[in-house]
């Protein structure tokens, strides 16, 4: 009963960056929006030419909405330089199929808000707003799964306050008021978690929880590609599973990876009918620029440290967090405290025995944060070695926001010889002041994420 009270709690706070949030200020949102749209009219979108732009319906009546009704999409900002708000000459001159390279799932699940909106006549911005609905879904799902990752571990009124203190971050509303997988790899991805964690704690990792977890896994990864992390803390579980020789394990290993990547196979032929290529990504389109010889070692790696820093510094807010010394200074500080405790966490994790259930699932929690940080420096040399340029970004990490909160907890607790509990109310009245901090500053002016 807990877990719909929290709901109930979020969604004004949700409603808030919901209404607040105009079309196309949700990171990508004019790319997805249309591939929602390709899906709708049954055709699975191409990768563009080259060169080639289109133009989207389905964009233009919303921007035509905007302004036949006089709400720019260009305002300045109360406090400091103009903001970039996209005018109606980009948001209709951009690639259609730009997201092609993403994987369906979170799409289909769009397309049938977008269908129900058409079904009831509901016209451009109203029916955009509605599609907008799919990542309300998936946040509910995510803010569920939190509470009950959090409560195999913690009581109950800790877990109410870290589901809270989750489900009021900037980024993760961000993601769930905008059209943008993301919610949905992180919502999928949390489900894997908890029952990583829940078949950890019971010891039964039977083929029935096995064939489960290899449906939820790829569902996640059909959701985003960034999904692939939960891969190895799954092959851990089983590892960790009790009773199980090593011939059952190996078995289990080899079942989970052949099934979870049969399922996402569908999506792989899709793109190989439809675009000639197994996998695609749209770096060459979003940055053109293109490198004659390979980059020095030295500079990819300095190109790699400054990517990961300016990731870093985006997780608490987006870009309007840092477009003042002030926000920026509470950025920072919100990143060294959150690290400082997760570290705190890790060094007490490595010391203990691994034999309790908590002791267990602090070090699965580790390993999953260790994936996502894996598969962002992964990414992040991608950028440099191919094309030169930063583009590792900071809602790239909100993927491991549960497990990072119950090693950060632990740690804290450890630190401080402090209660759980006492650490989450502090954690939780911390998160309320940078969101009504956030609002203030970036809402009110009418300056958006």
């Amino acid at each position: 009963m807990h877990k719909w009270k929290i709901i109930f709690l979020l969604l004004p706070f949700w409603l808030i960056f919901y209404v607040a949030i105009p079309p196309f200020q949700s990171p990508d949102e004019q790319g997805h929006y249309n591939f929602v749209q390709s899906l709708s009219n049954l055709s699975y979108p191409s990768f563009p030419k080259a060169g080639k732009l289109c133009d989207s319906s389905e964009v233009r009546d919303v921007t035509n909405y905007y302004e036949g009704n006089k709400l720019p999409f260009n305002e300045n900002k109360i406090i400091s330089k103009p903001n970039a708000i996209p005018n109606r000459n980009y948001a209709e001159k951009i690639n259609c199929t730009v997201q092609a390279n993403q994987p369906p799932l979170y799409y289909l699940a769009s397309t049938v808000f977008y269908k129900t909106a058409t079904f009831f006549n509901f016209f451009g911005a109203t029916r955009f707003y509605f599609t907008r609905l799919s990542s309300l879904f998936f946040y509910i799902i995510f803010i569920i799964f939190s509470y009950k990752s959090f409560l195999l571990l913690f009581n109950k009124k800790t877990s109410f306050f870290l589901s809270v203190a989750v489900g009021i971050q900037p980024t993760i509303l961000m993601l769930a008021v905008g059209l943008n997988p993301e919610i949905g790899a992180v919502s999928l991805s949390t489900v894997v978690f908890y029952f990583i964690l829940k078949y950890l704690k019971t010891g039964k990792l039977n083929y029935k929880n096995l064939f489960l977890l290899v449906l939820i896994s790829a569902a996640a990864i059909l959701s985003k590609i960034t999904s692939l992390v939960v891969i190895p803390t799954c092959l851990f579980l089983i590892i960790r599973s009790k009773n199980l020789n090593l011939t059952d394990m190996l078995k289990k290993m080899v079942i989970y990876l052949f099934f979870t990547f049969l399922f996402i196979t569908p999506w792989l032929l899709a793109n190989w009918k439809v675009n000639s290529s197994i996998m695609l990504d749209n770096l060459a389109l979003v940055y053109p620029k293109t490198l004659t010889a390979p980059l020095p070692t030295k500079v990819v790696v300095k190109g790699v440290l400054k990517d990961f820093e300016n990731a870093m510094r985006t997780i608490p807010g987006m870009i309007g967090w840092l477009d003042t010394p002030l926000f920026e200074s509470l950025a920072i500080l919100e990143l060294i405290a959150a690290f400082f405790a997760f570290t705190m966490g890790l060094f007490a994790t490595l010391k203990e025995r691994f034999g309790t259930f908590t002791e267990k699932a602090l070090l699965t929690s580790v390993l999953f944060v260790t994936a996502v940080f894996t598969f962002n420096l992964y990414l992040a040399i991608n950028f440099q070695l191919r094309i030169g340029v930063s583009g590792l970004q900071g809602r790239y990490f909100i993927i491991g926001v549960v497990p990072f909160f119950i090693v950060a907890v632990y740690g804290l607790t450890k630190f401080f010889r402090v209660s759980d509990q006492t650490i989450s109310k502090l954690i939780v009245n911390i998160s309320f002041f940078i969101y009504f901090i956030f609002v203030l500053f970036n809402f009110l002016p009418r300056y958006y994420v």
